[in-house]
């Protein structure tokens, strides 16, 4: 493209820091275009992010949002009016319906992610399930499936492992049974020869229910450095990820790549991350968790396989190409502002 460099606003939520996905695309992004980040705050009811995400739209070229929820409504709906290009990344709960389980998805949410299906220029889904969920909103034939990558230089295998069963995320009362962690500490119970980690910045009092019911050989870290979450990965035999709901799963591909035999549910995208690399288990099957992270601690060989894996199939470097593409299709279509 010829001019000046075009500009884009990226609007993110959940982390001022961003998360290792998010953060990707933001350097993927900031490698070829001029990137403004805006950290969605959600202060006296999202008033001041919606003013200077809307002003973020006028004074840019295209609107780029991480996550399918209120920030990425007012970035698309601006966009909308003042005709630029957008992009939303669906990569949450934007199309669960695990508020209304065997009915048909409903809620503020779900009307959230029916504008942003009809009005987004483009939109990128995580996961074939991920697509899945969305076409079950609303009819939108372009839905392109970008798998979340791993950076395979920094979540490097590692053979030195000891009897560490590892889960990571938010910690939250939301948390306690959608990523399954009161299943994740209650099994520590079953399984003593084995220490339990349990790596995520607290977001609530869920913390605090969670060392009640914990025993001796489970340690709850708190937020911890990239580098010392790596080194834990790194050192652990077995990844933990029990949920009931996934878009993709990031950390469990990162703990994979790292050499741990995830044990999981087959909910969500999981599978699709995982293949036939782990020990699947029913969502909360505490006997069932227990037996499968013992058989993961005696099937170190898995965890190499799982490496491979997340190498042949989740590298970030193809993410990187894939979402820089994807932003130099949508400026072909509508000429960058500051270009024309």
């Amino acid at each position: 493209m010829n001019g000046k460099l075009p500009r884009i606003l990226f609007t993110y939520m959940v982390s001022r820091d961003m998360q290792s996905f998010t953060r990707a695309d933001y350097e993927a992004l900031v490698s070829r275009f001029n990137v403004r980040p805006w950290f969605y705050r959600g202060k006296a009811h999202g008033w001041p992010d919606r003013a200077a995400i809307s002003l973020g739209v006028l004074t840019t070229d295209a609107a780029f949002a991480w996550f399918g929820y209120e920030h990425a409504q007012i970035a698309v709906g601006a966009a909308r009016k003042l005709g630029r290009p957008s992009l939303v990344v669906m990569g949450g709960f934007e199309g669960s319906d695990e508020i209304t389980p065997g009915g048909p998805p409903s809620g503020p949410q779900i009307e959230r992610t029916r504008f942003l299906l009809r009005y987004a220029t483009k939109v990128v889904a995580v996961s074939h399930h991920m697509r899945r969920e969305l076409s079950a909103i609303a009819t939108r034939s372009d839905i392109e499936v970008i798998h979340n990558g791993v950076d395979l230089n920094k979540f490097r295998y590692s053979a030195n492992k000891e009897n560490i069963v590892l889960s990571a995320g938010f910690v939250s009362r939301r948390n306690l049974v959608r990523k399954g962690q009161e299943m994740f500490v209650r099994a520590a119970r079953l399984v003593p020869e084995a220490q339990f980690f349990l790596v995520g910045k607290p977001l609530d009092d869920a913390v605090e229910i969670l060392r009640s019911i914990a025993t001796s050989n489970v340690t709850i870290t708190g937020w911890l450095p990239e580098h010392d979450l790596i080194q834990l990965m790194q050192r652990a035999k077995v990844y933990v990820q029990v949920s009931s709901h996934e878009a993709f799963g990031c950390a469990m591909a990162e703990a994979m790549a790292c050499g741990c035999v995830p044990v999981v549910t087959r909910r969500g995208a999981i599978p699709e991350v995982v293949g036939d690399c782990g020990h699947y288990v029913e969502v909360d099957d505490l006997e069932g968790t227990a037996q499968g992270v013992k058989a993961a601690l005696s099937d170190p060989q898995l965890g190499l396989r799982a490496s491979q894996r997340i190498r042949d199939e989740f590298p970030l470097q193809k993410r990187r190409d894939s979402v820089i593409r994807v932003m130099e299709d949508l400026f072909r279509r509508v000429p960058p502002a500051s270009n024309r």
